[in-house]
């Protein structure tokens, strides 16, 4: 069970680390707000990561669900989106998963959590529809821009009690993500 304190301050880790996410590779993504399962319509055309983790006291997943032009437009390097295999977007999706946990795990961090992440499962659904949400999964996070929606969840679980704990600050000055490290 996750305090309700806890799950708010995970919902904007969830809400800015997607923004910057997006930010970080040119494209602009406006947060929407929260939606319940059964205020979700349909999606028909969308491409789904989903990456695991787990830790001492918790285990769960982030879930991605993008358009796939949007996710073809946030690939560097290459200009021409509708020449992009689908395995390229396919593939590209989950490394942005990988990334947006990155994002995540490293705000969490300074809360005293830790885990380890799996490897991203990624799809693509030429229907979706998202099914109700059952006790310890977030709400679904819209995000909308020029090239189509993006939803966003966190699914945690605990044996036990989760309550946040509070801010642990940074010994050292930290790199932001996406920034390069030469050594």
């Amino acid at each position: 069970m996750i305090s309700n304190s806890s799950s708010r301050v995970l919902d904007d880790i969830v809400v800015m680390a997607t923004t910057k996410l997006f930010d970080s590779l040119g494209c602009d993504v406006r947060y929407a707000g929260q939606q319940v399962p059964d205020a979700v319509p349909p999606i028909d055309d969308a491409v789904v990561s989903i990456l695991g983790f787990a830790g001492e006291c918790m285990r769960g997943a982030l879930t991605l669900v993008c358009h796939p032009r949007l996710v073809g437009r946030s690939l560097p390097g290459i200009q021409n989106t509708s020449s992009r295999p689908e395995a390229m977007i396919r593939d590209w999706s989950g490394e942005l998963v990988n990334q947006l946990l990155g994002r995540i795990k490293n705000q969490v961090l300074r809360h005293g959590l830790d885990f380890r992440v799996a490897i991203p499962i990624t799809v693509h659904a030429e229907a979706l529809r998202v099914p109700p949400l059952d006790t310890g999964s977030g709400p679904w996070h819209q995000f909308e821009s020029e090239a189509g929606a993006v939803w966003v969840r966190w699914d945690l679980r605990s044996e036990q009690a989760f309550l946040l704990p509070s801010l642990v600050p940074w010994e050292d000055e930290q790199l932001e993500e996406g920034e390069l490290l030469l050594f």
